[in-house]
């Protein structure tokens, strides 16, 4: 967000605009929020709300490096806040955090991130690294073989493409740049293929199985490749998918004798553990977010339960601000066996991923805190709203 004092509308109604932190919290380690609510904007409040606030048993504060998001020094953050020059983290910075998230092989990830830089060694590349005087490539008589020529420009690539992107939006689809192109097919939600399941993972092997192909006939044109590229990146996809639903699976709650699966009702924790429910509402139109939870044990007995209205942040931290204020609430009730995983050592955690029908509970009470007062509620007995949720949990 930047320095406070940038969003303050009247700084007069501050008695000194250097006060520290401390003097924004009150007597119970909460955050002022009748000061911060007189001084800044209704949305910063909200945003600022979002953001759990430091305790004493966190570690101490560090001097900063202002000029740099992460706080620390750099030469190239100095220099850029003393010339005026863009922010050390710009646009380039979003290359990595696209390709970082490819779901493919860390090999094709690597692949991408060279096209992302068009530092494949095309013929073109060659030339600028002197390692050649032709940048022509005599497979299609081109005189410049550059990065796009390669991957969509290529009349030969050209008809791979039409096969599998809309008709009516191809001429858009050949016109981008580099970087607008792979942001566009490997950021999900992209509008140009016919069929969009998995569109990033497949857009990703086909760049990749086009630079094998040209290497191919290069240096091995005697070689036959008994698939077509489509159909090869076709398994290739497949096999990808399997794989990272196999990784998934661990996460996932097993019966003896059967595969995995997501529990549809709640379940009972093993004897001497405690279950956490938590979950998250959020509503995309204002930002605005709140989260519930629920503690059990293993009769199906209501130990407490909690509804908080957060703040604005983004859906993931909603979920996120459950799970905290569930575990926090169970350390300080001094129980230490709960179904969630943690590498706290000091207690056991086991995470289930379970579907919104064994949820309900904490579903509810997320969305109660809609209607009640900012801040935390927790509920010593079940509330009127949750409490035939509660018993129609229990077994029998």
């Amino acid at each position: 967000m930047g320095p406070l004092l940038e969003f303050i509308e009247n700084p007069s109604l501050i008695p000194d605009v250097h006060c520290s932190v401390a003097a924004m919290v009150n007597e119970n380690g909460d955050r002022d929020w009748a000061q911060f609510s007189s001084i800044l904007p209704p949305s910063l409040v909200l945003r600022i709300a979002a953001i759990k606030p430091p305790f004493e048993s966190d570690l101490e504060g560090v001097p900063g490096w202002r000029w740099d998001p992460l706080h620390s020094f750099s030469v190239r953050s100095a220099y850029s806040s003393l010339t005026g020059a863009a922010h050390v983290v710009d646009s380039e910075d979003k290359g990595w955090s696209l390709i970082g998230k490819f779901k493919g092989s860390p090999l094709v990830r690597s692949f991408l991130w060279l096209v992302y830089w068009d530092s494949i060694l095309t013929n073109h590349e060659r030339v600028q690294r002197f390692l050649t005087s032709d940048a022509s490539f005599s497979y299609c008589g081109t005189v410049v073989e550059d990065t796009l020529h390669v991957f969509r420009d290529c009349p030969a690539t050209t008809t791979i493409w039409s096969t599998v992107i809309k008709p009516e939006l191809m001429g858009e689809f050949c016109s981008l740049d580099t970087r607008k192109w792979l942001h566009m097919n490997l950021d999900g939600g992209c509008r140009f293929p016919r069929n969009p399941l998995h569109w990033d993972i497949m857009f990703g092997y086909i760049l990749w199985n086009l630079w094998c192909q040209r290497n191919t006939r290069i240096f091995d044109a005697d070689l036959v490749h008994h698939e077509s590229i489509l159909v090869r990146c076709s398994r290739m996809v497949s096999e990808v998918i399997a794989s990272n639903t196999q990784q998934f699976a661990g996460l996932v709650a097993t019966s003896p004798g059967q595969g995995p699966h997501r529990l549809r009702r709640w379940v009972l924790p093993p004897e001497g553990w405690v279950t956490c429910n938590a979950d998250g509402s959020f509503r995309a139109v204002s930002g605005g977010a709140t989260c519930g939870g629920v503690l059990r044990n293993h009769h199906g007995e209501w130990i407490v339960g909690f509804a908080k209205g957060i703040g604005i942040c983004s859906a993931i931290e909603d979920e996120l601000w459950g799970i905290y204020e569930c575990l926090k609430y169970a350390w300080d009730l001094g129980i230490t066996r709960i179904r969630m995983e943690s590498d706290c050592k000091q207690w056991e955690v086991r995470l289930l991923v379970i579907n919104r029908e064994s949820n309900k509970v904490a579903d509810a009470l997320a969305n109660l805190a809609w209607s009640l007062s900012f801040g935390f509620h927790d509920f010593v007995d079940p509330s009127s709203i949750v409490s035939g949720l509660v018993m129609a949990d229990l077994p029998g």
